[in-house]
């Protein structure tokens, strides 16, 4: 059976960050993960907020309220989460139902929990948004947070009439991605077109460049990957590498949908460059992804083999879905013995309804009914265990007892 985890992202869960992941920081920051709080009263909070020119993100929430603790753990706590809220916000705890939390409740209507509030320096609301969300929705709610829409327009009509300086140009690009407008890539595009080698320098400019370095056809990224050495002088080896490796990734899916060998030949050259120390497994990853997705059942179970007998995978997840796609695009008994062996790996490391779901049908497809029948009712009980369905492993069964 495969476990339904998208193969990417078992195997570059730590390097599929979005365009805003990394940035430079403390030693001590870089140990902590998620999003970093501001201690102090909630003038304090609004001063720090004009200092920093940030809007305010606030969490709304009390002591008993089960989504608040949810939030807290699962989703506050996320590292690509805090990389993009400590980035564009000052972030605040107040717990509306002590101190001047029951003032800020009154203020700005909290009645429902939790409340996330999107506040700008001067205290004005922005936007709001309710209740539990996972990682990836929650950073697009704070990327709503950013947008404001009177402000735009008057940007707007600022750079209709010819405002091109530094700050308002970066300012203005912000605006546009904070609001879905497709044109800020062009102004992106214009402003980087206007830096000269010395600009560049600049720490704002080389964030602002690795920011926008989101696609490998971005103009930001070509810039990023022409000066590689300053980028790394600058926020270091590791940030560089993982978003080169990141950005790459993003575009395996493309080159897989349009079967485009030629893309996929520049996803690895940019692997290779990225200067990750194990750039090499990560070509095997693209490799794997890419082949998979273009049915080349060839190139991936001869890739598949080569990746784990070179790397010793030991993640039972990602063993038992190479296991389950091999067996399903061979016959050959030297391959099914390589599946069996992985699955039998993924179990000893973590027994569970989808590994000896898989085992089954391997041990089937090599001809031994009698283990692949016991080890399909022991799949069984595991599904039973956890009621999960096990359709498929009954279909299984009523073929080997024909």
């Amino acid at each position: 059976m495969y476990n339904y985890v998208k193969l990417t992202a078992l195997l570059v869960v730590c390097f599929l960050a979005s365009s805003w992941a990394i940035q430079a920081q403390t030693a001590e920051t870089q140990e902590q993960k998620g999003i970093q709080f501001f201690h102090g009263s909630w003038n304090e909070v609004k001063e720090e907020a004009r200092k920093q020119n940030k809007p305010i993100f606030v969490d709304a929430f009390t002591t008993w309220c089960g989504p608040c603790k949810m939030m807290s753990a699962n989703t506050f706590t996320d590292e690509k989460v805090g990389n993009f809220f400590n980035k564009f916000y000052v972030n605040y705890k107040i717990d509306v139902e002590k101190g001047e939390g029951r003032d800020f409740a009154r203020n700005y209507r909290v009645d429902r929990y939790p409340t996330f509030l999107f506040i700008n320096a001067n205290g004005d609301e922005l936007y709001r948004s309710l209740g539990y969300q996972q990682p990836a929705p929650f950073i697009m709610e704070g990327r709503k947070g950013l947008f404001d829409k009177k402000a735009m327009l008057a940007m707007q009509a600022e750079y209709k009439n010819g405002n091109r300086n530094a700050d308002f140009m970066r300012n203005y690009v912000m605006m546009l991605w904070a609001g879905n407008q497709s044109e800020y890539n062009d102004v992106a595009n214009e402003y980087l077109a206007a830096l000269n080698p010395e600009d560049l320098k600049k720490n704002e400019n080389i964030q602002f460049v690795f920011d926008f370095a989101a696609a490998m056809n971005a103009k930001p990224f070509e810039v990023m990957m022409n000066n590689k050495d300053l980028f790394v002088r600058a926020l270091g080896q590791k940030a560089v590498a993982d978003k080169i490796v990141g950005v790459a990734f993003q575009s395996v899916s493309t080159a897989a949908d349009n079967h485009d060998k030629n893309l996929f030949n520049q996803i690895v050259s940019v692997i290779k460059q990225s200067g990750a120390p194990n750039a090499s497994e990560y070509v095997y990853m693209a490799s794997l992804d890419y082949y998979d997705g273009t049915a080349d059942w060839k190139n991936y179970i001869r890739s598949a083999i080569k990746y784990v007998d070179e790397y010793k995978v030991d993640n039972p997840n990602l063993l038992n879905n190479l296991a389950w796609n091999v067996q399903l695009h061979t016959d050959k008994k030297k391959e099914l013995r390589k599946t069996s062996e992985w699955v039998q790996k993924s179990i000893g490391m973590e027994p569970a309804y989808y590994n000896y779901d898989t085992y089954a049908y391997i041990l089937y497809k090599m001809g031994k009914k009698n283990e692949a029948l016991t080890t399909a009712k022991k799949a069984i009980e595991f599904a039973k265990a956890v009621k999960q369905d096990y359709s498929s492993t009954q279909k299984l069964i009523e073929r080997i007892e024909k």
